[in-house]
Formats: C-alpha cells, sequence, structure tokens
C-alpha cells in the first residue's frame, strides 16, 4: 500500500460506510464491528484529522479481507485514491 496519507476521519467514514458501527473505549481505543460479518477492527484512538499509521492500516485491510468484506485490492485501491467522502464509493 503506497499511500499512508490516510487520515482517521476518512479511515471511520470509509469503514462506517461498509456498515461498521464505532465504539470508543475512552482514553484506550476505538474498535469497529461489522455484524453481517461478524468482523472487529480494533485501532489506537486517534485524533480527529490525524494520520493513520501504516500498521493499522494493514491490520484494517487484512480483517476486511480475511471476513470476506473486501478483497485486499479493492481496499488497496479504495486508501491509494485517498478515499475522501463516501460518495466517491
Amino acid at each position: 500500500m503506497s499511500n499512508n496519507d490516510v487520515s482517521y476521519d476518512q479511515l471511520s467514514e470509509f469503514l462506517e460506510g461498509l456498515g461498521f458501527t464505532r465504539k470508543r473505549v475512552p482514553g484506550s481505543h476505538v474498535y469497529y464491528r461489522h455484524d453481517p460479518s461478524g468482523a472487529l477492527i480494533f485501532v489506537r484512538d486517534y485524533r480527529p484529522g490525524e494520520t493513520v499509521d501504516a500498521v493499522n492500516l494493514a491490520g484494517v485491510r487484512a480483517t476486511l479481507d480475511g471476513f470476506g468484506v473486501m478483497s485486499r485490492e479493492e481496499f488497496n485501491a479504495r486508501m491509494n485514491g485517498a478515499i475522501p467522502t463516501a460518495s466517491s464509493w
């Protein structure tokens, strides 16, 4: 994945657009749950607008692929396109 300029806001909007619900554990982390597939994604508690670490993006990609929500290739294409808004999906 060549694009590492994905903000937390973009990632959150992207996951919610895929049907994930967000839950926050104050001062610790955030997790996203996708009820149809059973997928859970955990990320540290980013500040709004902060760039998401490559390790977290790789974990999101692996989870989406592993649970059949989205292939690695599709995820890479969306991230490389910087997916700024849900309307571009």
